[in-house]
């Protein structure tokens, strides 16, 4: 029992028995809380907020533009959604973690008193390195998603391999395995060990998990998980090359009426994929320019965010082109 004390919170994940857990990127740790109730329930119906950025900005004493949702994501044990949220504040960000109940009420989530444990990234980027216009360590965690008694965790390391995935066994026992990522960009026409995955699914194919990740300008590639060993080096499988200018904003999968699909989503149109088409892809090899496996457009606007919600919905966050308003939306699984 305690209050964890964080310098960042970006990434959120749920683990088993309704754990959550909050990548802390400028702290190099991530930190899983026991949310207590693990009870099993589905929401029901449609959940919509306009004006989201404005709404925490008034809570908040903020601009609306002075807000950034980092994260969004859904228990599938209690459905209450968590939000990431920095604030910022002058030359400072605040950052805290908000809920929403299935009336669309918001709350801050306390962070004080709560049942925690932590794990120390000690690989994570050295202080002074950068990438781009940006400091590695802002990249120390870009995503997480827990599956088959692990934690994932995507991101940067200091390693020479710098893209880097991570196995932290949960419970938190202090060690976890590091493995340096290499993949082919189709759009940039090389081989890249420095871009992070940005977002990414675990998956099984052919009975086998692997990591579906996806990149800025965008190649998806895939990696086999029983590969990812510590301290080795794997070059990844890209199997389908989404377009230049593109940014991934989440991959999730849901079930309706039976059948599994695999959504990507990104700055471009919402895309589908089918788990058939992922599992039988061929690679993408230089200096190929195919774009690799097929997929299917929808035209949602912008989407920055987007979490499966409950039988019949998904939840997305997308910009108003009107006003580059922020809109929690629910859209029919039965429309895509």
């Amino acid at each position: 029992m305690g209050s964890p004390q964080l310098k960042s919170i970006k990434a959120l994940a749920i683990g088993p028995e309704n754990i959550l857990f909050i990548g802390d990127n400028d702290g190099m740790k991530v930190v899983a809380i026991d949310l207590g109730d693990d009870k099993k329930r589905t929401s029901g119906g449609r959940l919509e907020i306009n004006k989201l950025d404005s709404k925490l900005a008034d809570m908040f004493g903020a601009n609306r533009n002075d807000i950034r949702i980092q994260d969004l994501i859904v228990s599938q044990y209690t459905a209450q959604i968590f939000l990431s949220v920095s604030v910022k504040s002058g030359n400072k960000q605040n950052y805290v973690v908000m809920t929403i109940n299935n009336e669309g009420a918001l709350e801050e989530f306390s962070l004080e008193n709560v049942r925690y444990s932590e794990i120390a990234l000690k690989d994570a980027p050295g202080p002074e390195a950068t990438l781009w216009d940006d400091k590695s360590r802002t990249y120390t965690i870009t995503d997480m998603a827990y599956a088959e008694g692990e934690l994932i965790v995507s991101g940067l390391s200091n390693e020479e391999f710098a893209s880097s995935l991570r196995r932290i066994p949960f419970p938190f026992r202090g060690d976890f395995s590091t493995t340096g990522l290499q993949v082919y960009h189709v759009s940039h026409g090389r081989n890249e060990t420095h871009a992070p995955v940005y977002r990414f699914l675990p998956y099984k194919l052919n009975n086998q998990m692997h990591i579906i990740t996806g990149y800025m300008c965008t190649p998806l590639v895939s990696f086999a998980v029983p590969l990812l060993r510590d301290g080795g080096k794997i070059v990844g499988r890209t199997i389908a090359e989404l377009g230049a200018g593109n940014a991934p904003t989440g991959i999730i999968d849901y079930q309706y009426k039976g059948q599994s699909f695999v959504l990507g989503n990104n700055r471009h149109p919402l895309m589908k994929f089918k788990p058939e088409d992922l599992a039988n892809a061929k690679e993408i090899k230089l200096p190929s320019r195919s774009r690799g496996i097929a997929r299917e457009n929808f035209k949602e606007g912008r989407i920055y965010q987007i979490a499966d919600f409950n039988d019949d919905y998904i939840l997305v966050l997308n910009e108003s082109r009107e006003d580059k308003s922020l809109h929690l939306r629910s859209i029919a699984k039965e429309n895509l």
